[in-house]
């Protein structure tokens, strides 16, 4: 009870002063992270990892960030955004996973190959809300807007089977020698949740197109029903014996390119607001975890693997994926840096903690911890700081920029982004 009323009473605080922090660079999720850890070192708020609470907390969230992140991209961005996002999604991201993993085979010696592979796929995934100073600056030159906001929308779904399979991996790897059931049952419960993900998408989208069309529908009736699909193909999905998270982002593609009115932008707004909310949770929860990483002790190559991750390992993937585009080595160098870490990271990391520990293999899942910990928070500072100083120093060419309404926003309640349309990932 106490760290729910301290969770909400600091999401209240934030709420009356962002307008002011936001004049700083200071987010919320600096603010969540900030204030759960210092409420965990001081014993006020204790957060248990293993707890029913903990557990459908990251599933409600994971489920509504990747349909929501499916959703509107794929009915607003996806056709018209160009090649360059499509060539950061199809050669940056699996770049980036494979860049990761070689610098965690090196500095993380010793430890288990698929552990490896997890952290660099579940680090993969960028978080755009970090970089919303210049996400939603007019002096940022729209394109690359675009780039960053389709990218990031895309890559966590992408980064979610990855890193279910090498979660698998490392159960399997970790229990009695030659078991390879946790493998088999992981890809066929991926094949399950794209089966699923697929029919009640399309199949809610087709609904919704009916219901309004028929007027049998009103746009709050339709706000909720869009939120319940989210959930409920969750549900539905893991119920049948599939992965109710792959089901979840496919449900949101389906349904984008099924109704792409009736399931974007407004009516994704209580979504959106949901899962702010919900992510503001999971920002609070990952504070409380820092002051028992840093007791632990955090290692010298655990630091050089998070400080790589932030840099070489996502810019020198982007530089290669843009190779012989029309963008400067100024364009470029700022996409690379532009990628936080941040919700679906921690998310991906909360899931591998609980699996992990639940067979047994609790070093594997303190090395998680660790990584995770370090990397996002070290984003969360460097990113988040860096990003209004970015828009506020880029040249300007004397053009007039384009509304800022003319991008998505993905951040929330900001003074650069006035109404709150999507989940602080």
């Amino acid at each position: 009870m106490a760290t729910s009323a301290a969770l909400l009473a600091v999401v209240l605080i934030w709420g009356l002063v962002s307008g002011r922090l936001a004049r700083y660079s200071i987010t919320m999720p600096i603010v969540l992270v900030v204030v759960g850890a210092v409420l965990s070192a001081m014993g006020i708020v204790v957060v248990e990892l293993d707890s029913e609470s903990v557990r459908v907390l990251v599933e409600l969230a994971l489920s509504i960030l990747l349909f929501a992140d499916a959703t509107e991209i794929s009915a607003r961005w996806l056709r018209s955004s160009g090649r360059l996002p499509l060539r950061m999604l199809a050669l940056g991201f699996p770049l980036t996973v494979a860049t990761g993993f070689a610098a965690g085979y090196w500095l993380l010696s010793g430890r288990d190959v698929w552990v490896v592979a997890l952290l660099a796929a579940a680090l993969a995934a960028t978080d755009a809300a970090l970089a919303s100073p210049v996400i939603m600056d007019e002096r940022i030159p729209r394109q690359l807007r675009r780039i960053i906001d389709v990218e990031s929308g895309l890559n966590d779904g992408l980064a979610t089977p990855l890193v279910l399979f090498f979660l698998a991996g490392s159960v399997a790897h970790g229990g009695p020698a030659g078991d390879e059931a946790p493998l088999v049952h992981a890809l066929v419960e991926l094949a399950v949740g794209v089966v699923a993900g697929v029919v009640l998408g399309a199949g809610g989208a087709r609904l919704l197109v009916s219901a309004r069309r028929t007027r049998w529908s009103s746009t709050a009736g339709e706000r909720l029903a869009v939120l319940v699909l989210s959930v409920l193909t969750y549900l539905a999905a893991a119920a049948l014996g599939g992965n109710g998270f792959i089901a979840a982002f496919v449900a949101g593609i389906a349904a984008g390119s099924v109704g792409r009115e009736e399931v974007a932008e407004e009516r994704l707004q209580l979504t959106n607001d949901v899962g702010t909310l919900v992510s503001a949770a999971v920002w609070f929860v990952f504070g409380s975890l820092i002051p028992g990483v840093v007791a632990r002790g955090i290692s010298w190559n655990v630091l050089l693997y998070a400080a790589l991750s932030l840099t070489l390992v996502r810019m020198l993937p982007v530089a290669l994926a843009l190779v012989r585009s029309d963008l400067s080595t100024r364009d470029v160098l700022f996409l690379g840096w532009i990628g936080p870490r941040g919700l679906a990271s921690i998310l991906f990391g909360l899931i591998a903690i609980e699996e992990l520990h639940a067979h047994g293999l609790a070093a594997a899942a303190d090395l998680v911890a660790e990584v995770v910990v370090v990397t996002v928070g070290l984003s969360v500072l460097l990113h988040g700081l860096t990003a209004g100083i970015i828009a506020a120093r880029w040249p300007t060419d004397g053009t007039v920029p384009e509304p800022a309404a003319a991008l998505p926003d993905r951040s929330p309640a900001s003074p650069a982004s006035p109404k709150a349309t999507k989940p602080s990932m």
